[in-house]
């Protein structure tokens, strides 16, 4: 019974969808060809940043700027992409003068605008901001041979002993998912429909 279903899967044309997943990570390791300062810990928690500093300035990213770099293709009649971030972020600057600031951004790379587009980014002086949130992120029109490429990076300012600055990030994982009428499947997806026979 189970071949036949699987050939009448064959024969209806399944080998396409109408979504894709491009990425799909915890983040308890980094990804294979990503890079990461040492700041960044990676493990059962997914990757996490605890930074604080008074009289100095500092960042620290991770990212898919390795070498080579790791860029994600998205399919051919994907009419949209969703990135989906799980994380929470504390930023704090000292309240004592405006000399300190705290910021926290995920950057979406993609081949006809390089690094212009923002999943999140916030930022702060002289406050404090906590949240635990799903940012996600629309990307709509896209042409043809279009790549993707992410970045995680917190800045951290202060001008004096007397101010600080603070950045506590965790990143819990992330989902990059293409949309569209009629999408070519993955591999890892067609096997994952193999396997269920």
């Amino acid at each position: 019974m189970k071949r036949v279903l699987l050939a009448v899967f064959l024969f209806a044309g399944l080998s396409y969808s109408d979504s894709a997943v491009l990425l799909q990570t915890d983040f308890n390791q980094l990804p294979q060809g990503w890079v990461s300062d040492e700041d960044w810990a990676f493990g059962s928690f997914g990757a996490a940043l605890c930074v604080s500093l008074q009289e100095t300035t500092w960042s620290g990213e991770f990212s898919t700027e390795g070498d080579p770099l790791v860029r994600f293709p998205v399919p051919h009649g994907t009419d949209s992409v969703i990135v989906a971030v799980d994380h929470w972020v504390l930023l704090s600057a000292s309240p004592v003068k405006s000399g300190a600031s705290s910021s926290a951004a995920i950057q979406l790379w993609t081949t006809q605008s390089g690094w212009g587009d923002y999943i999140f980014s916030h930022s702060v002086s002289d406050s404090l901001y906590a949240e635990e949130m799903i940012s996600t992120y629309v990307l709509t029109g896209i042409p043809q041979d279009t790549f993707l490429g992410f970045r995680f990076r917190g800045d951290l300012t202060s001008d004096s002993q007397s101010n600080y600055a603070e950045i506590i990030w965790q990143v819990n994982g992330m989902t990059v998912t293409a949309y569209g009428d009629v999408l070519p499947l993955s591999r890892s997806t067609w096997a994952s429909i193999k396997a269920s026979f």
